[in-house]
């Protein structure tokens, strides 16, 4: 809850200097809704029936006000308002750090009330690329709020655009935003194709561990969002690129999951496709991508446990799926695994199985 102001306090609106009255909040931020390349505060302020002006709305930023706007009439109480602020109002290289205030007729100011997803997105501070990875990248620190994690990766690709890891994990989350809501934000998806585009086109700059790490996490969601969209060739390329990293996997092996990924799924989309050879030529990359990963994994790094765990799921079923592909059908060998085993997409750490699972929907009603 945000509190009265200290006593004395001040802010600087226009060429005045406006007292901020030591005083509980009156009103509300309601909302601040986040969007490509502005974002809206919408609230309310008291009426007072001795006050026949409509009040000033201040939003401010270090005791500096920078940006303004009349309330509405008032209806049932109170004082609407609605203010759209482009991007450029927030510091770089990407503070918000706003509060907002109502002008009362006395000339002073009194705050505003802000909760849940509007404080956080008012009291949004990332002054570095560490407070970055902290606050919206890292998953054990970062907000748990959808739509602050969405637009702070989004903006970040304009106002962190020369850090390449940054920007990478910024596309991922876009990406996998993306998956959840196919066909529905146009905008933001032709966002992702430019800024995928770019990303990929990149000469290396950082030690080539850290860029396999990232540039495998960007061609996975690409590939996921390329099938999604009925892109098969272009599906294809982008998970077959990922296995191509496999002898690089000494430089980072907790990638393995992703390069066993690329390959499976690289097998499986040329699987569907009618083409058996290439889909086991896939598949059999399995055994030794797994052996090159875990026999280089940091095993002092409790991580490294369950990046091995994904990865043996992984390669587990790309052995079912080569097995399958070279009999023609499921498992039947009980010396080999379960008689009757088929391909289990729900056992991977991947979105693949759902993604399938609506194609086929699609396939069926069209």
């Amino acid at each position: 809850m945000t509190e009265p102001a200290a006593k004395g306090a001040e802010l600087r609106w226009r060429d005045r200097i406006v007292p901020i009255a030591a005083l509980p909040p009156a009103g509300c931020v309601e909302q601040v809704r986040l969007g490509l390349g502005s974002f809206t505060l919408s609230g309310w302020v008291p009426a007072q029936p001795d006050d026949p002006l409509l009040p000033q709305i201040l939003v401010v930023r270090a005791g500096v006000v920078r940006a303004e706007c009349r309330a509405e009439r008032a209806a049932g109480g109170r004082h609407g308002f609605e203010l759209r602020l482009p991007l450029e109002v927030v510091a770089a290289p990407m503070v918000f750090d706003f509060t907002v205030y109502a002008l009362r007729a006395d000339g002073a100011a009194v705050r505003l009330q802000a909760e849940g997803r509007a404080a956080a997105a008012l009291g949004l501070k990332l002054a570095s690329v560490h407070d970055f990875y902290r606050q919206i990248q890292t998953p054990s620190t970062r907000t748990s709020d959808p739509e602050i994690l969405l637009y702070a990766s989004v903006y970040a690709f304009e106002r962190f655009a020369g850090d390449y890891p940054l920007n990478a994990g910024a596309l991922c989350v876009l990406g996998y935003r993306l998956l959840d809501a196919p066909g529905q934000e146009p905008e933001l998806m032709a966002l992702f194709d430019v800024q995928k585009e770019r990303l990929l086109g990149l000469t290396p700059t950082l030690p080539e561990g850290l860029f396999l790490r990232w540039h495998t996490s960007i061609r996975l969601v690409a590939g996921y969002l390329a099938y999604q969209r009925g892109r098969i060739a272009e599906a294809i390329g982008h998970f077959e690129a990922i296995a191509h990293f496999a002898g690089d996997l000494p430089k980072w092996p907790t990638a393995m999951t992703n390069v066993l990924l690329g390959g499976f799924i690289a097998g499986y989309l040329h699987w569907e496709q009618g083409d058996a050879a290439r889909a086991i030529a896939c598949w059999s990359q399995a055994p030794d991508i797994l052996r090159l990963g875990a026999g280089q994994a940091p095993l002092q790094n409790f991580y490294a446990y369950g990046e091995i765990a994904n990865a043996i799921r992984v390669a587990q079923e790309s052995f079912v799926a080569r097995r399958m592909a070279e009999a023609g059908g499921p498992i039947a060998d009980a010396a080999i695994g379960p008689p009757g085993r088929r391909i289990e997409l729900e056992n991977l750490p991947s979105p693949i199985g759902r993604l399938v699972r609506q194609r086929a929907a699609i396939r069926s009603a069209a």
